[in-house]
């Protein structure tokens, strides 16, 4: 029986309510590049995701699993 792998490190690994609640301040009028600073987050991987939510939008956010 295969083992259950451990990860060792919490490297890559992020909160998604921060990445909600920079969405939200986007949402708001927040510039893209200021609203993930302010919640601790990637800004690439925030403007990946708004588009992923504004060509899909019966998708919620945060969106599971790769697209």
């Amino acid at each position: 029986m295969p083992r259950k792998r451990v990860r060792k490190t919490q490297r890559s690994q992020s909160d998604l309510s921060n990445y909600a609640a920079a969405y939200e301040d986007v949402k708001q009028g927040t510039s893209l590049h200021v609203a993930p600073e302010r919640h601790g987050c990637k800004g690439k991987t925030m403007d990946d995701q708004i588009k992923i939510v504004t060509t899909v939008p019966s998708l919620p956010y945060p969106k599971s699993g790769r697209a």
